[in-house]
């Protein structure tokens, strides 16, 4: 596997172990309606799940613990703890936890020793919340959101399921489909995968996409899943202030090559923030210095289980530029804007942060690419 454009962004000491790749397939644009996994911050409730039968019996107990270990690293602490340091996620989880438990009179078991603060914690949870949802809200209409879907094929099978997608675009042009899925072939990794991407889009689009993909659904059906050993998707919500375009770049342009950087982080807060701010000074500094290496960071949404939480994507021209690496490289560049002590420190936060890294290389797939018509 190519090592210029992983090379930029390795902390030094062993590389990391190779893994699979990103990709992206309508499966009849919901085929599966596959249940709601848990986001990647990981909390209490994705651990115990929210089915009904969860919240019964022993269960109980967990999530009286759950919450009572919640509120008192609030309680215990100045109330601007909960600002700075528990996600909406988790604020999310504990109070549909908590619920629960309350429902059933459970709450009584609590016995918290801490009275006087509760009201203070729970009116900054509450502020939380609502402020938390608000900018969910108001990002819902922001266009930085894309869909991918990766196919797993058989060797065999290979050429009719090339046919079968081929089907599938067709029924979507003649249905007018006003959503673009660009296909990616993995050329390294597992070879015998297929990416297909949409975005960036608004998340209401993705409900217009359903229905206008809809009649292609028993195409895809019929067609392709015979020749499918399987299939994933995802949604990757671009992260600007962790990404960077030289000036007079294309960000918009569709590369031949693509170098897909997965990380996977350690668990907790604390390691996603290092990962973050590491991340969003770097693109500082690219920006500052004007670097001549682009970079898409995406943060990985609704994945499953083994999905990893972050996505770097690197463009690159052909086969010569992957083998290249930017003069300065990555961390160089970074130790130029911010000075070796800082950027060593900062190299040290960002490799702490990590559980697993992982690339492929991904090529531009004409044939397979649905190109939506012009307005």
């Amino acid at each position: 596997m190519r090592r210029r454009s992983c090379a930029r962004w390795r902390l030094g000491g062993d590389p990391p172990a190779p893994r699979g790749p990103p990709r992206h397939r309508p499966l009849a644009a919901q085929n599966h309606a596959r249940p709601a996994p848990a986001r990647y911050i990981r909390s209490p409730a994705s651990a115990h799940g929210s089915r009904a039968d969860v919240a019964r019996g022993a269960d109980d107990g967990r999530i009286i613990a759950d919450t009572r270990a919640a509120l008192r690293r609030a309680l215990t602490a100045d109330p601007a703890f909960y600002v700075n340091h528990v996600t909406f996620e988790e604020l999310r989880a504990y109070s549909a936890h908590f619920a629960r438990a309350f429902a059933r009179g459970s709450y009584r078991q609590l016995d918290l020793e801490v009275h006087v603060k509760i009201n203070t914690t729970c009116a900054v949870s509450a502020l939380l919340l609502f402020a938390a949802t608000g900018v969910q809200a108001a990002d819902a209409n922001k266009a930085n959101v894309y869909r991918d879907y990766t196919d797993m094929v058989a060797p065999a099978d290979q050429d009719a399921y090339e046919a079968a997608v081929k089907a599938f675009n067709q029924c979507l042009r003649e249905h007018g489909v006003k959503y673009s899925w660009v296909a990616w072939g993995h050329e390294t990794g597992n070879t015998y995968k297929y990416s297909y991407v949409a975005g960036p889009l608004a998340w209401a689009d993705f409900d217009a996409m359903h229905t206008q993909m809809k009649p292609c659904d028993s195409t895809w059906r019929t067609k392709a899943n015979p020749h499918l050993k399987g299939e994933t998707s995802a949604f990757m919500i671009e992260q600007a202030d962790m990404s960077h375009e030289p000036k007079g770049g294309d960000k918009n342009a569709t590369p031949q090559l693509i170098d897909v950087i997965y990380f996977s982080l350690k668990e907790g807060h604390d390691a996603r923030e290092a990962f973050t701010s590491a991340v969003k000074k770097i693109a500082a500094a690219a920006d500052k210095s004007n670097w001549s290496g682009p970079f898409r960071t995406l943060e990985v949404s609704n994945g499953d289980a083994g999905a990893p939480d972050y996505v770097v994507v690197i463009p690159n021209k052909n086969w010569a530029e992957v083998g290249m690496e930017p003069n300065p490289t990555l961390w160089k560049m970074v130790e130029g804007v911010y000075g070796k002590a800082d950027t060593d420190a900062l190299r040290k936060s960002f490799g702490a942060s990590i559980k697993d890294s992982s690339s492929h290389i991904d090529s531009y797939n004409e044939e397979l690419t649905y190109l939506a018509p012009k307005k």
